[in-house]
């Protein structure tokens, strides 16, 4: 991932006006239904059924690389040394994410796209400042029978998939 907005051809020309757009239904809180038509207003031409769909993954890559940066941002300024990855625990998780849930990194050395989230277009993980003396005990995870959120021990994304195969 990179902070270049991946476009449809029809709104490549458009970057700047889409990257206004998407700070705008940011701030204002517009859910994703609402960015099809916010868009069409403000660029002043008619959206083909491609590019409205293509909008809600554009939406969702570019809030999780403003939200993942603002996080590291704030690691960086108030002097957190090191971070720990969390991917989601959930059947959609990817490998890729997988393997680095509850891996440890130093700040300094972070790099969104390799070591800190988004790793990948549609990328749900996050990172939780890591400290020796606070290691979290539990953690949130979908159960896969009821599909609900429940807390449960803090296992690594492996263990969790090992542990709910089908």
């Amino acid at each position: 991932m990179n902070s270049r907005l991946e476009l449809p051809s029809g709104l490549s020309e458009y970057e700047y006006q889409m990257k206004a757009i998407l700070v705008t239904t940011y701030l204002i809180g517009a859910t994703v239904p609402r960015l099809g038509p916010l868009a069409e207003r403000a660029l002043r031409i008619p959206l083909t059924d491609e590019e409205r769909g293509f909008l809600p993954r554009l939406f969702h890559d570019a809030f999780s690389l403003i939200c993942n940066s603002r996080e590291l941002f704030s690691y960086k300024q108030i002097g957190i040394k090191q971070y720990t990855f969390m991917a989601c625990l959930d059947a959609k998780t990817c490998p890729i994410c997988g393997e680095m849930d509850k891996k440890i990194f130093y700040t300094s050395e972070a790099q969104i796209g390799k070591n800190f989230p988004p790793l990948h277009h549609g990328c749900r993980c996050g990172t939780v400042s890591y400290s020796k003396d606070d290691s979290p005990h539990m953690r949130r995870a979908k159960n896969p029978v009821t599909g609900e959120s429940e807390l449960i021990e803090s296992i690594s994304w492996s263990e969790w998939t090992a542990k709910n195969k089908k």
